[in-house]
């Protein structure tokens, strides 16, 4: 970055002609009287002389508003010098638009800089200026927009404790994810996190009747007896998608989609030792995009668990009604896999337990009811089929909070999942793992259908919500299965 004279930038005619400076700029010139130039004009020179010419490519409308309020000079970054297309230029214009970042930059300057608190009432020609170029700020981008990017700068600042490196990068994330909204509640669940953790003791079990969850990774399940387990019920971390605080070398970090492929396919390694001869292995894995597309991860885990000697029994599409926006130019992901494995030709695969449930009425059933009746490959919960497709956690985040804890793990699936997987691969009494136990759903499930539970998890706060939720009544969780 160098700053340079404007009398020596000359300004680029092909971004004239396709983006005409508009007659008025005032809103831009005010905001360079006001905070500056926040993004460098990009130039190349044009010549070696003493005094050199720079050409710019991006920049027209910054250098004319530089000139307006009277700029002798401006901050720009030299590159090596290019042939100016108008591919350039409209890749140029398509990164113009402000970060979130910047809106917030902007809002926090106008605040501590030109003291535009909330009942201040402006007193300068500073202050009023600056008032005026709040009111049109909030005007263009709404005030719940500005007030959720004030709110997640008192987050970052509160779980950065005020380090300036760590809050820079909490800040990166909401630019990155260009999601104001799912930044604000991604980063609050972290600060809830990070006073839970305060008050949880580190290495418990959570020992219920014929329930465990032992506080360790799952890859290690050399506790479990040879072909004692009849159902593994599991959804691992999916790739590059969440944060379960862990630290360094944290499942779903790694670098590549491969290795990490590659991890998870030897996390079961041992499975096939403690899985019954009639058992299933029920696996949830979402795939994710990775900027310019999709990464495959759930296609490339079940080839590379059939090449491990895996046999795939089943493969599910499990069809949401609340996915998360995308703005990327595709459709929005409204699906994840669940994929049943087993180890030879015979398993236990109950489907009588599907007739004395009526309300799912087709929705994930294929048949008729007093006939033969079976399980879809598609569970179809748009239409809010076993009452929710989602995880309604709202009973258990009340218990959580009259207990003193914050619920923090928002990526567990709903009581349905684990629910119809139990009872399909299993029967009363059985063994069922869940080598991710999260917040314990899927030991939920086992505790309201009769069976025997082991589960393994490594965040002591999800342990801990686990075992608020395994001592809550059965019925606050089984309304979905009243016509049972």
């Amino acid at each position: 970055m160098k700053n340079l004279p404007l009398i020596r930038l000359v300004e680029n005619p092909l971004t004239q002609t396709l983006y005409p400076i508009e007659n008025s700029i005032d809103r831009l010139c005010m905001s360079v009287e006001l905070f500056g130039i926040l993004e460098n004009i990009i130039v190349y020179k044009m010549d070696n002389s003493e005094t050199p010419l720079y050409q710019i490519i991006s920049g027209n409308r910054r250098k004319k508003a530089a000139e307006i309020v009277g700029l002798n000079e401006v901050p720009c970054t030299i590159v090596e010098p290019v042939e100016i297309t108008e591919a350039l230029v409209r890749s140029h214009q398509e990164h113009r638009t402000k970060e979130p970042s910047d809106i917030l930059k902007e809002l926090l300057v106008l605040k501590e800089q030109f003291g535009l608190r909330q009942g201040v009432r402006p007193t300068t020609p500073e202050m009023i200026k600056a008032k005026k170029y709040k009111d049109d700020l909030i005007s263009e981008v709404g005030k719940h927009t500005t007030d959720r990017l004030l709110a997640i700068h008192k987050v970052a600042v509160e779980l950065s404790d005020n380090d300036d490196v760590q809050y820079k990068s909490l800040i990166g994330r909401l630019d990155k994810s260009n999601n104001i909204t799912g930044t604000l509640k991604s980063l609050s669940n972290e600060l809830k996190e990070k006073q839970n953790r305060v008050q949880t003791p580190a290495n418990f079990e959570v020992r219920k009747t014929n329930i465990r969850i032992i506080p360790k990774s799952s890859e290690n399940v050399e506790d479990i007896e040879d072909e004692s387990v009849q159902l593994v019920v599991a959804s691992p971390p999916f790739h590059e998608k969440r944060d379960y605080k862990l630290g360094v070398g944290e499942l779903g970090h790694e670098n590549t989609v491969q290795s990490f492929v590659n991890r998870l396919v030897n996390h079961f390694s041992d499975y096939k030792r403690i899985l019954r001869k009639d058992g299933t292995m029920w696996i949830n894995l979402g795939d994710y995009i990775d900027g310019f597309g999709y990464e495959m991860a759930p296609e490339r885990f079940a080839i590379a668990m059939m090449d491990k000697g895996w046999i795939l029994h089943d493969k599910i599409i499990w069809v949401k009604n609340n996915p998360p926006y995308s703005n990327s130019h595709r459709s929005v992901l409204a699906n994840e896999f669940i994929y049943v494995f087993k180890k030879q030709d015979f398993v236990h695969y109950d489907t009588q337990w599907v007739k004395e449930h009526q309300q799912f009425n087709g929705q994930i059933t294929y048949g008729h009811i007093d006939k033969k009746i079976k399980l879809k490959s598609v569970f179809d919960f748009r239409e809010n089929i076993i009452v929710t497709n989602v995880a309604n956690n709202s009973v258990l985040a009340a218990e959580c909070k009259k207990q003193g804890y914050n619920l923090t793990h928002h990526a567990t699936f709903p009581l349905s999942i684990p629910t119809i997987a139990i009872l399909t691969g299993s029967k009363p009494g059985d063994l069922i793992l869940d080598p991710f136990s999260g917040v314990a759903t899927t030991a939920k499930a086992t505790q309201i259908l009769g069976r025997s539970f082991v589960g393994y998890e490594l965040n002591p706060t999800y342990m801990k919500q686990g075992e608020i939720r395994l001592g809550m009544p059965l019925e606050s969780e089984i309304e979905y299965l009243q016509s049972a």
